[in-house]
Formats: structure tokens, C-alpha cells, sequence
């Protein structure tokens, strides 16, 4: 495959191509992933905060009782 980028060709193999294609898809499987470990600990989080607010305001009516 030739490839023509400010007037410089460059030619790849198919197997280049393969490589570079595999890079690639590694590198956006990782990103994908590391995005859905960041939402998936501000999910957590978030979670962790309601619970301790749920927990917080039930102590509290215990104690008024």
C-alpha cells in the first residue's frame, strides 16, 4: 500500500499494515478501559457518599427517638 503525505510516499507491507493495525486496537482497547475504571470509581463513589448520608440520617432519627 503506498501513502502520500506532503509529498512523501512511504510503502507498507501487509504485514506493517497488520501491525499497525493491531497497535491500534490495543491502544483504544486500554483507553477504553481505563475510561470505564474512571467511571466506574466515581460510580463508587458516588454510591459510597449516598450510603453514608442514608446511614448518617438514619443515626440521626434513631437518636431523636
Amino acid at each position: 500500500m503506498k501513502i502520500k503525505k506532503n509529498g512523501v510516499t512511504i510503502n507498507l507491507t501487509e504485514a506493517e499494515i497488520n501491525k499497525l493495525s493491531k497497535s491500534l486496537l490495543k491502544e483504544e482497547d486500554k483507553l477504553s478501559v481505563e475510561t470505564r475504571l474512571d467511571k466506574l470509581e466515581k460510580n463508587v463513589k458516588e454510591l459510597m457518599s449516598t450510603m453514608k448520608e442514608s446511614k448518617d440520617h438514619n443515626t440521626t432519627r434513631s437518636n431523636r427517638a
